[in-house]
């Protein structure tokens, strides 16, 4: 029998065969060229698939293969080590079957706290009236006040509030409005948007942001102290999702974007956790933030000034200091660019993606940066990431800094 039907007759693949092949487990005749299968042949390979079958390696069963060829177990020497192959392998298998109950057991009950959690951990998110007293009015600076709207749960989900000056700014199912945009989110409409970001956004970008997200969490392990947490550029909130359990009770985390659609869809996505801190929600722009003069404790700027960076050469913790406190820390993650475009990049703009440049801007503000680190290089990214084709190579900058 030729190698195609012998593969055949078995349901085996011709490669699968010459492998065994060169292992030295099927030994066929060749004639003429060709290599002919027999009933010795079938025995071999009947053999193979059972061991095989009793979870024996290929190179475990050449080593019962070889010593078979050599003893036909006449002792009870032979016997005894030929039956130790046997008896190892058993230990094993019942060492697996023990592990995979165990690991079994371990990924039934995480299902079931996933469900658990899906079904009943939820968060209202609003206005907190008790914040009231840190916001003003972006015209006039003035105190705004509660003029009118539906409360749940002490916040207001829709609502005005109102200023001295004349100006009224909404509250929309929990955001508060001061100048929005409506841009597209480039999201298909059948998709989860992290679950779709992460499928098609490229494998080493995606370890770039969980590294320097697990470096930012660790030193977020000594914050321990409530306060007022501004987020410029909070973008579809994945920082917010990585810093979720280090933020102290009773903080309020002020997260401001521009684009309402974005909002709208990180108020969902956070709804569905328990928050053990006020998340207030702003849609504006960056010169335009409703806060006091003096009130931020924390700033936490995860790639909002490198976003804006590609607009503007202006440093956006700069143009939004006076909003800090003498003490305040900052959070920073920084998009580092080599290789950049000039055409699409003006030369301009490129100081505030290097590192030395950047810290001198966080310098100049006060702060004093305590902890840094950088990420890996990558020249991959994404279709979200469109700015990686404008460069050579793309990392990222993480830095803890103080006031004081």
């Amino acid at each position: 029998m030729r190698i195609g039907a012998f593969a055949k007759e078995n349901h085996i693949s011709v490669e699968t065969i010459r492998y065994y092949m060169e292992l030295g487990l099927i030994v066929p005749v060749k004639k003429g060229g060709q290599y002919s299968f027999t009933r010795t042949s079938q025995k071999s390979l009947d053999q193979v698939l059972s061991l095989k079958q009793m979870g024996f390696t290929l190179a475990e069963i050449r080593r019962i293969f070889h010593f078979s060829a050599l003893s036909r177990l006449h002792s009870l020497e032979e016997k005894s080590h030929y039956r130790q192959y046997f008896e190892d392998n058993h230990s094993r298998i019942t060492t697996e079957i023990a592990r995979l109950q165990s690991a079994k057991e371990l990924v039934e009950k995480a299902l079931h706290d996933m469900d658990v959690s899906a079904a009943s951990q939820k968060s209202i998110i609003g206005m907190p009236l008790e914040t009231l007293g840190l916001l003003s009015c972006p015209k006039c600076h003035n105190d705004l006040i509660f003029k009118m709207g539906n409360v749940e749960d002490n916040k207001i989900i829709n609502g005005l509030l109102a200023c001295s000056c004349g100006k009224d700014y909404a509250i929309q199912d929990g955001i508060l409005i001061i100048d929005p945009i409506y841009d597209d989110l480039g999201y298909p409409e059948d998709k989860v948007m992290r679950v779709e970001y992460f499928e098609s956004t490229a494998s080493n970008y995606i370890e770039k942001i969980y590294i320097a997200g697990a470096w930012m969490t660790t030193i977020a392990e000594s914050w321990t102290r409530p306060g007022l947490i501004l987020e410029p550029g909070v973008g579809s909130g994945y920082a917010l999702g990585q810093m979720l359990d280090h933020i102290p009770d009773g903080s309020t985390y002020v997260a401001i974007d521009h684009n309402m659609n974005r909002l709208s869809k990180m108020k969902e996505y956070f709804s569905k956790s328990p928050l053990r801190f006020n998340l207030v929600i702003v849609a504006c722009d960056f010169l335009n933030i409703p806060l006091k003069k003096e009130s931020v404790d924390l700033v936490m700027d995860m790639s909002g000034s490198s976003n804006r960076a590609f607009d503007t050469p202006e440093f956006l913790l700069k143009d939004i200091c006076h909003l800090f406190k003498n003490d305040a820390r900052l959070y920073g993650l920084y998009i580092m660019a080599d290789g950049i475009d000039g055409r699409e990049i003006p030369l301009s703009h490129h100081d505030l993606f290097e590192k030395e440049p950047l810290k001198k801007e966080i310098e100049k503000l006060g702060f004093r940066i305590q902890h840094d680190m950088e990420t890996k290089k990558t020249s991959e990214g994404g279709p979200h990431e469109s700015y990686v084709d404008l460069v050579k190579s793309t990392w990222t900058y993480c830095c803890y800094a103080c006031r004081k």
